[in-house]
């Protein structure tokens, strides 16, 4: 029971810790920011030994490149390790994407097939930020190169 309490601590603390946007104007805008559909938070990297996080393993090796950050999810009840989050509501999390993405100077972003992850896109491509953008895509699921293709070709086009 004590060390579920120190988790709980340690995850609040956490989750209301440093504010994602002081962190990144503390870097002079270098950070990466972390996009994913909240639906792929739960996938693990790795042998069934390590079962690191995908979020985390991410994190680690994108250390020298500043603040790693996200919007939150807004159905958290423990704040992931991981990015530092920014939790907001959904009316506004579009426009806090905006301020994060003017802020980083890296996206790195798991392809999906969601509503958010088809604007978070359709923002790259109107903003050209290309050369800002990481995609990694999941290759072990059967039909998902198909599925996100479908989406790429949709949002890119």
């Amino acid at each position: 029971m004590m060390a579920f309490q120190l988790r709980y601590m340690l995850h609040q603390v956490y989750r209301f810790g440093p504010d994602p946007l002081r962190a990144l104007d503390a870097f002079g805008g270098r950070g990466v920011l972390f996009i994913r559909s909240f639906s792929d938070e739960t996938g693990e990297v790795g042998s069934a030994v390590s079962r690191e996080k995908v979020e985390f393993a991410i994190r680690r090796g994108l250390l020298d490149y500043g603040p790693f950050v996200a919007i939150g999810n807004p159905k958290d009840r423990l704040t992931p390790i991981g990015a530092t989050r920014m939790y907001v509501s959904d009316a506004s999390w579009q426009s806090s994407l905006v301020a994060l993405v003017d802020r980083v100077d890296t996206i790195v972003m798991i392809a999906g097939d969601t509503p958010g992850l088809e604007w978070e896109l359709a923002l790259i491509k109107t903003w050209r930020l290309w050369s800002k953008l990481i995609i990694l895509i999941d290759g072990t699921r059967r039909g998902e190169q198909e599925r996100i293709g479908r989406v790429f070709r949709c949002c890119l086009t």
